[in-house]
């Protein structure tokens, strides 16, 4: 079993490599969700809310004048 300072130090390293990191490289490295890796993030790195709050996330969104947005799947990534 990994512990949170050790699973947190691996994450530091990804983070610092000068790579590429995704949340599905952190989840795979520590063999966890990506949900579960976004929740180990450093503090201020994620920002989580209900699905209740949807719409005014999205209308907060929305005024900002740029944005980059990446979703990926388990096949694919898109960015817009």
């Amino acid at each position: 079993m990994t512990t949170i300072v050790e699973q947190q130090n691996t994450i530091d390293e990804l983070l610092n490599s000068g790579r590429p990191v995704t949340l599905e490289t952190i989840a795979q490295a520590l063999s966890v969700t990506a949900q579960e890796a976004a929740h180990l993030l450093p503090e201020g790195s994620a920002t989580f809310a209900p699905g209740s709050d949807f719409e005014s996330v999205w209308a907060a969104i929305a005024e900002w004048e740029k944005i980059t947005s990446v979703s990926y799947t388990h096949l694919r990534a898109h960015e817009t």
